[in-house]
């Protein structure tokens, strides 16, 4: 196969894995000027034709899933598996993950852990090209494969040799996957668009992690927001980018939390700030995480809604719009996030608008831990599309839980 007809069927799995809509949202980015900039360059919702919907799903993956789960994760709404650490994945594991309907990403490249004790990649431009193609070769037939995960994780954006491993290791494998499946890897969560850039100009998917509670931010979980504009800046454009949530600490001992309320929220908030998928870090069920399974069934829930309830298409397929300006009336307006010791200040409340088949969707996301009532001039009546336990209306507009999420539709032209 030349060159040029892999880098078109490239490109040709690159938009099934991204299928996005324009990133910018409401508040988005933080500074104002901009967010208000962005704001007035998107259409007006009554003045858009009907947007034809195609049923699609999200990308979402759990990492180190055990293949007793797979069956039980596709009936769930998940549509990938992987990568996993140790042991590494065999053609048994790939065939049940091709049983159950679930796409793999397979791990490849240099051994994570030598990395770390090491810190170095011992490979030479010649070894990283006969150990990338033999890896590649002994799986590349198999279907369930849907995207190569690059090891080892945390490449150093500063180290000009770790750079060139990626390099060498990316063309390595393009060139050895008749396929042409995307290639990613992993970024540590706190790393700004700066840092990001120059690993994730490689990449075919740009990631990282988004681990909220582990990033010191729990309560302020417009960390997810910020995570995404990161990665929407450092990854080249028209490439998807997936965020990696959290699933491996338990809440502090004796605090009143909402796991459920915080697994919608950083999945939610991630899709509509511009992620094209979520891979959940992880499936794995480790010793003494006694909040694994109200993660796993958080996870659930969020998964069959968008991929069997059809909100994936909503999200995806929707065209951004403007109607009229959403307010903070009660509770806090903004978050404030320490970020790697800057301050800034993120709107607590997170608006997009969506015009999908013949129908406006306003979607409002409170990324405060903290009530919020918000009034809107364009909210339509009736029951709220999605998000109804968690949100109320008042005399003063809508109430907001914390975290909630929730969406509010109308037929456009007829009401509801």
């Amino acid at each position: 196969m030349t060159a040029l007809i892999r880098a078109a069927l490239r490109q040709s799995v690159l938009a099934l894995a991204c299928g996005r809509v324009e990133a910018t949202a409401v508040g988005e980015p933080v500074s104002t000027a901009r967010a208000s900039d962005a704001d007035a360059a998107l259409p007006r919702c009554d003045a858009l034709a009907d947007v034809p919907l195609v049923p699609t799903q999200v990308p979402m993956g759990i990492i180190s899933a055990a293949p007793s789960s797979f069956a039980a994760l596709r009936e769930a709404g998940f549509t990938m598996v992987g990568p996993w650490y140790r042991p590494a994945p065999d053609r048994a594991l790939l065939d049940a993950a091709a049983d159950a309907g679930l796409g793999v990403v397979f791990p490849v490249g240099y051994p994570h852990d030598r990395y770390l004790a090491e810190h170095t990649i011992a490979w030479d431009a010649a070894r990283i090209e006969a150990e990338l193609t033999a890896q590649i070769a002994a799986v590349a037939d198999h279907r369930a494969i849907v995207a190569w995960y690059l090891e080892p994780e945390e490449l150093r954006y500063w180290r000009p040799e770790e750079l060139a491993y990626l390099r060498r290791a990316v063309a390595t494998i393009h060139a050895a996957d008749p396929r042409a499946r995307p290639v990613l890897g992993y970024q540590p969560n706190a790393r700004d668009a700066q840092q990001l850039a120059p690993v994730l100009a490689h990449f075919d998917i740009g990631s990282k992690g988004a681990y909220v509670g582990f990033a010191g931010h729990r309560d302020r979980r417009a960390w997810m927001r910020w995570s995404v504009a990161q990665l929407r800046e450092a990854t080249p454009t028209g490439r998807p980018v997936w965020v990696l949530t959290e699933m491996f600490e338990d809440p502090p001992a004796g605090s009143d939390v909402d796991i459920a309320a915080w697994v919608r929220h950083d999945v939610f908030a991630s899709l509509l700030a511009g992620a094209d998928g979520v891979l959940v870090y992880s499936g794995w069920r480790r010793p003494g995480f006694g909040a694994y399974d109200a993660y796993l069934a958080a996870y659930r829930d969020v998964a069959h809604a968008l991929n069997h309830q059809g909100l994936a298409a909503v999200l995806r397929g929707g065209r951004r719009c403007r109607s009229a300006a959403a307010r903070v009336v009660d509770g806090p307006d903004a978050v404030a996030l320490s970020i790697a010791g800057r301050a800034e200040r993120w709107p607590s409340l997170q608006q997009v608008e969506l015009r999908a088949g013949d129908e406006h969707w306003i979607w409002l996301v409170n990324s405060a831990a903290a009530p919020i009532v918000v009034e809107h001039d364009a909210l339509p009546p009736g029951p709220l599309a999605y998000g109804h336990e968690h949100a109320a209306r008042t005399d003063a507009g809508l109430w907001l839980g914390p975290h909630a999420v929730v969406a509010l539709r109308e037929r456009v032209g007829a009401g509801l």
